[in-house]
């Protein structure tokens, strides 16, 4: 059996594209979980919505939790999401899409 640490570092890393509908949800789902995440990592593939602007809102209110990156060009969710994941400097990796939303007890 492997003992984990009570407080695993677990990095979520959002992959969002033209998700304004959706973003402030999700993001909220990330935030109120049971376990609280090491970090979040929104990775926005040049989103042409209002998506950048709310995911700069909640980063402005989490900076030490939540880091951002918007991409020059479109890459497609496959290069973003690789590139979202190399960010990530927890033990556990756990991804979400934008339009996603997690029940409270999802990390735990």
């Amino acid at each position: 059996m492997v003992d984990l640490p009570s407080k695993p570092r677990i990095s979520v890393v959002l992959i969002t594209y033209n998700f304004e509908r959706y973003i402030r949800e999700c993001i909220n789902s990330i935030l109120s979980q049971t376990l609280k995440p090491f970090e979040i990592i929104i990775c926005d593939d040049h989103s042409t919505d209002n998506s950048w602007e709310i995911i700069n809102e909640f980063h402005r209110e989490f900076p030490g939790l939540i880091r951002i990156h918007q991409q020059e060009k479109n890459l497609g969710p496959f290069l973003n999401g690789t590139f979202a994941g190399k960010m990530a400097r927890g033990a556990f990796l756990c991804l979400m899409d934008g339009d996603e939303r997690w029940l409270q007890r999802r990390l735990a």
